[in-house]
């Protein structure tokens, strides 16, 4: 009787852990989301400052200088791609945009890669800003 009770608390405890390790990566799914919906909106509505504000560091970024000529449409995307740890995330993106100088909408491909600062407690995109051709 005594092997059934450990057996069952050892059971109790591992689905324990099993849970709040699930909670802790729907967490970051959730602050990840967040996160992807607060840059594809700064892309739609032209706030580059807030978009670059979401990078992990972005004094390193290189920005186009025919921004003020794109005009973001809209945004397909996958799912985000989890890393076995959880603190990094994969997405590939299809961005579509207008060239206000060339009177045409154009689709651009964009591979983002994100990471979890957990200092901060949100995702930081790492990969550079999208190349929006100039032609």
């Amino acid at each position: 009787m005594k092997a059934c009770n450990y057996l069952f608390a050892l059971t109790l405890a591992l689905a324990t852990l099993l849970s709040a390790g699930c909670a802790s990566l729907g967490n970051h799914e959730s602050a990840l989301d967040t996160s992807l919906r607060a840059y594809e909106s700064a892309l739609r509505w032209q706030r580059y400052d807030v978009a670059l504000s979401l990078h992990a560091d972005p004094s390193q970024v290189p920005m186009p200088t025919h921004l003020a000529a794109i005009r973001v449409t809209g945004f397909d995307g996958g799912p985000p791609v989890f890393s076995a740890d959880g603190l990094h995330a994969e997405r590939s993106v299809s961005i579509r945009y207008f060239h206000v100088d060339y009177q045409s909408e154009r689709t651009l491909a964009d591979r983002q890669q994100w990471t979890y600062d957990k200092d901060a407690g949100q995702w930081r995109i790492t990969s550079p800003f999208p190349a929006f051709p100039y032609e």
